[in-house]
């Protein structure tokens, strides 16, 4: 017993060394202001995990008697924690962010995306074994203590950390969870999901969403429906001509306000867009939905929720919507998507299909292998570096008609980890004179000279960003051509002071149709994109109208004085959902803050709002959720085929696995299912959740899936035994269309064969589906052969 003492002060001290040397690196690479403050919490938060780690091995000591199983037991758990401190520190460097359960909602496909084209390999990676070769000789060299007091001591102390979450955190913008121990936090994760994430959302609930966030909304079966509003507030700064005007997106990676623009908040890179925004219109105060990439498509086109991971994220495929880009391609528009890496990352590919552009030319365009051509720096596989994509861009566009507008989406890469560029030494010599010229205070200038290398990719875009315009400007359909220039999010690996700063973002228009440039000062998001130029383009021509739609946005708030009127939930990279603006306050992690011009975060200690925030926090998570999965966002506009109905009692017993509740084999081809259920359960089935049977609906084509979903029963209402209505669906995608052959099974899946008490009563099943016209099948049959 007296080894265990030496093992676990062996484990503290390897935790020590890796923590100190683990935070040299990141000080090195990352402005991090009171890094004392930061390692002093970080050392109590290692106590405190070896103290969790002797309560663990404690059960050991009493009930097993061999001594080597208890020993192999001990460094086993030791070095599994040790080796998880340093991997997750070194991935904090790269990211500032911690590992937490988020990495398990990446598919295969895209974890091997990620893997394949971002990964770069470090020297400092071969330190990982040292940690644990630092514990055996520490083992080796410390002699046993006489004492056996950890025994008493220790354990309960890990405890009491159990029991009230004890890990110490501090103020310091994105390294505020630095200190605490990487493993801790990794498994507290799996425990700290959005509240109420499985509760049905309630009558009472929506209306109270649509109270506080809009009074125009008043559809308790469709919670964000409403009438289109009628302010057109970008008409006063457009000349626009007889020809509808074609729109061209470009959002550029990680182009935050921090670090681009007339005002920016720090010092600017972006002498070029700068220029620009003198001949614009500039929005001060924008804000992104998300800390990543995934939200920017779904928020820009079509002011759309985030659903539970992330509107793009539906592998069931996407519910009806109706944004700007269906609705100018259904007036005659035509429109592309470019992009420098995979389109199928964050399954892009498949939102853009659904939205209805003609074509995707991403990285697949650019096959290096025997063609001569090479990224930016040959060694790293990250995508197009922006000057030659951005050069590809204009080639395809060369011969564009001016009889047919378009939309077209221009989607960078450049300013993004690794952030390796052509002729870097040139651009990182330019960003010192930059820091050194800049009229700021020292504090900003040490900052900046940590990220040269990130700061130069910025300078880079820039200027593959005025070569681009340089052409353009030449061509005849640049006349009458909006570009909505914006970025996607904050530059992650920069730190954060703020904890808004990572959601802001550099929103701008340029046009030769512009009657004049003007800064806007109130608060935008990518959600007023869609609504803006709906507005502005549905009351000059002769389009269909939009009686009503689900928008989460507004038209633009054009005040030339700060004000906050927009509500607007934000999804972490995690895909959790912990901050929310609404007016002028903003709440996030749990803090309150009041918001003013350039988004400068006051505290805030009104308790009052502080509750207000936090129910239309938690009531916000569940209608994002809810009007997704159910597929109840907006109605169908579309004659369904009803294929089947089903009224059926399944008794569950501990024999059997599988409960059919429908099956049958298509007679033909569909682009849509949609199923109705009226449910209600009786017996035990709240006892233990996890056990549970499943609700499984499947699309399977000789005799494998091409859908395996499960439905969210709910199962933590508290009226699971009345009968409760749900809506979901399985739409065809990139990958399959329903197809003759196919096959449609829905089943009750009971692994644990646990649950002999328990009755489903399906009052209702009813299964539409939506047939195939001639012009879907069309352009279906266009967009597999333009993206193969």
């Amino acid at each position: 017993m007296k080894k265990q003492t030496t093992y676990l002060l062996s484990f503290f001290i390897t935790l020590l060394i890796t923590w100190s040397l683990a935070l040299l690196l990141i000080d090195n690479h990352h402005f991090i202001e009171k890094s004392w403050i930061i390692w002093l919490t970080g050392c109590i938060n290692a106590l405190l995990i070896t103290a969790v780690a002797a309560l663990l091995l404690l059960p050991l000591q009493i009930l097993l008697k061999n001594w080597k199983i208890i020993k192999v037991i001990t460094h086993f758990l030791l070095c599994v924690i040790i080796t998880m401190e340093i991997i997750s520190l070194f991935y904090f460097d790269l990211t500032l962010a911690a590992i937490d359960q988020s990495i398990l909602n990446f598919s295969w496909d895209q974890a091997n995306l990620i893997l394949d084209n971002y990964f770069v390999f470090m020297w400092y990676y071969l330190l990982i074994p040292l940690p644990i070769i630092t514990y055996f000789l520490l083992v080796t060299l410390l002699q046993p203590f006489n004492k056996k007091i950890h025994f008493l001591i220790l354990p309960i102390i890990g405890l009491i950390i159990l029991i009230f979450n004890l890990q110490f955190t501090v103020p310091a913008g994105s390294f505020s969870s630095l200190p605490i121990n990487k493993t801790y936090f990794f498994i507290h994760s799996f425990f700290t999901k959005d509240e109420n994430t499985s509760q049905s959302l309630t009558d009472e609930e929506i209306a109270f969403y649509q109270k506080t966030v809009n009074l125009d909304l008043n559809n308790a079966d469709y919670p964000l429906y409403h009438k289109v509003s009628n302010k057109n507030t970008l008409k006063p700064f457009f000349d626009l001509q007889e020809t509808p005007p074609n729109i061209v997106f470009l959002v550029v990676e990680s182009l935050s306000s921090s670090f681009s623009g007339p005002e920016a908040d720090e010092i600017s890179y972006t002498p070029f867009l700068d220029s620009l925004a003198q001949h614009s219109l500039y929005f001060d105060n924008s804000l992104a939905t998300s800390e990543r990439s995934f939200a920017v498509l779904p928020s820009m086109l079509g002011s759309l929720p985030h659903g539970k991971m992330g509107f793009t994220n539906n592998p069931t495929g996407y519910p009806n919507t109706e944004t700007l880009a269906t609705w100018l391609f259904d007036n005659g528009y035509e429109g592309n998507f470019h992009f420098g890496g995979y389109a199928r990352f964050d399954y892009m590919e498949q939102f853009i299909k659904n939205q209805g552009f003609k074509n995707v030319y991403d990285r697949k365009e650019f096959n290096y292998e025997g063609t001569g051509l090479k990224t930016s720096v040959d060694s790293i596989p990250f995508g197009i570096p922006d000057k030659a994509f951005l050069k590809s861009v204009l080639s395809r566009t060369e011969n564009r008609s001016t009889q047919i507008p378009f939309i077209d989406v221009y989607l960078t890469l450049s300013m993004h980890y690794p952030y390796m560029i052509e002729n870097h030494e040139q651009y990182y010599k330019k960003v010192r004179q930059i820091i050194e010229a800049a009229n700021v205070k020292k504090k900003v200038k040490r900052k900046h000279k940590k990220y040269i290398s990130e700061l130069a990719t910025f300078l880079y875009t820039d200027d593959a960003l005025a070569k681009y315009f340089q052409v353009q400007k030449q061509r005849e359909h640049h006349k009458n051509t909006i570009y909505v220039i914006l970025g996607d999010h904050m530059m992650g690996e920069i730190a954060q002071s703020s904890a808004i700063e990572k959601y802001r973002s550099v929103l701008m228009i340029y046009s030769p149709l512009l009657t004049k440039s003007t800064h806007f000062k109130g608060v935008n998001s990518h959600l007023d994109i869609a609504p803006s130029f709906y507005n502005l383009i549905s009351n000059e021509y002769n389009f269909s109208k939009l009686h009503s739609v689900a928008w989460l946005g507004e038209p633009f708030d054009t005040s030339s004085t700060f004000q906050s009127n927009r509500t607007i939930l934000f999804m972490l990279n995690n895909r959790k959902v912990k901050d929310i603006l609404h007016e002028n306050f903003y709440l996030s992690n749990q803090y309150v803050f009041k918001l003013n011009d350039r988004l400068n975060l006051e505290d805030s200690h009104d308790k009052k709002k502080k509750k207000e925030l936090k129910k239309l926090l938690e009531v916000s998570r569940k209608v994002h959720r809810d009007v997704v999965q159910q597929n109840i966002i907006i109605p169908s506009n579309r004659a369904l085929d009803t294929i089947s109905t089903v009224r059926k009692n399944i008794i569950f017993n501990e024999k059997k696995e599988f409960y059919s509740i429908f099956s049958k084999q298509l007679e033909k081809s569909y682009s849509s299912f949609h199923f109705n259920l009226k449910l209600r359960l009786i017996g035990d089935w709240q006892k233990n959740i996890d056990e549970n049977p499943s609700f499984v609906y499947t699309l399977m084509r000789n005799g494998e899936n091409l859908i395996w979903a499960s439905l969210d029963l709910k199962l933590q209402d508290k009226d699971v035994r009345k009968y409760r209505e749900f809506h979901f669906s399985i739409h065809e995608n990139l990958d399959y269309r329903p197809e003759p052959g196919d096959e449609i099974r829905i089943f009750f899946w009971d692994k644990s064969k646990s649950n002999k008490n328990s009755v489903a009563e399906i009052n209702n099943l009813t299964i539409e589906a939506a047939p195939i016209s001639e012009e879907e099948m069309k352009h279906h049959s266009h967009f597999k052969d333009s993206i193969n």
